[in-house]
């Protein structure tokens, strides 16, 4: 347990813009689209997901909110992409509680991709209700949460 909570669950964390939809647009959206992606930030996790490693998670997410990192550079999207997770406990579910909780309260919409709401990790997440809160979307494929994500974007600008 100690050498597993010593593993860094954060893949990648990188903005919208580097991780867009792949569905086919002419030249103007695309570009549009570019531009206000930056306005969603990507975190992809891995492995399996505990009180030994969802700490950094969770302060890794926190400090997108900061007060100066938010100034600089405000989300309306964070999307946690689970592809890569193979379980989740109750602590980690309850931190993601927690992050809901910050982000709704900033009216980030908090997006999770890359799972089945019947899996080991959809029936964790179902565990704690985080599926049913406000401001949570839930999304089988990275793809299908990017492009609702896309589609909803130009009318929050």
């Amino acid at each position: 347990m100690v050498q597993n909570s010593r593993q860094n669950s954060i893949r990648a964390l990188h903005t919208g813009e580097t991780a867009m939809s792949t569905v086919r647009r002419p030249s103007a959206h695309r570009a549009y689209l570019r531009e206000v992606s930056k306005q969603t930030t990507v975190v992809r996790l891995q492995g399996f997901l505990f009180f030994g490693t969802i700490t950094n998670v969770e302060e890794s997410i926190r400090s997108l909110v900061e007060d100066d990192s938010w100034r600089e550079n405000p989300i309306r999207f964070l999307v946690v992409d689970l592809s890569q997770v193979y379980g989740v406990d109750m602590s980690a579910a309850e931190a993601f509680v927690r992050l809901q909780r910050l982000l709704s309260s900033k009216m980030v919409v908090l997006v999770f991709c890359g799972f089945r709401m019947d899996s080991v990790v959809g029936k964790s997440l179902n565990n704690v209700g985080l599926s049913s809160m406000e401001h949570v979307e839930c999304f089988v494929t990275h793809n299908d949460a990017m492009e609702c994500k896309s589609q909803r974007l130009p009318f929050l600008t």
